[in-house]
């Protein structure tokens, strides 16, 4: 599969600081989404959509919504439309 690079979101810095305060509250509220010693890009994805769409209504369409719904919106992919 070929990824358009205009439709993809640049990695920054404010989107890693709030996906380590998002994975800090989930874990501190007993709700982890991956291992101790794991990278969580479930967190990571979920914060980048937040901090992109600040202020907009962010939707994130994946096959993982037990995670992702944990911080954002998330919807079945096969629901979307997409």
């Amino acid at each position: 599969v070929e990824v358009d690079p205009s439709r993809c979101l640049p990695l920054n810095e404010e989107a890693l600081r709030f996906a380590a305060e998002l994975w800090a509250r989930a874990r501190q509220q007993g709700r982890p989404t991956s291992p101790a010693l794991d990278l969580d890009t479930d967190v990571i994805l979920a914060a980048q959509g937040l901090v992109f769409g600040a202020g907009a209504e962010v939707i994130v369409v994946t096959s993982n919504l037990r995670h992702l719904g944990n911080f954002v919106d998330a919807r079945l992919w096969n629901d979307s439309g997409a």
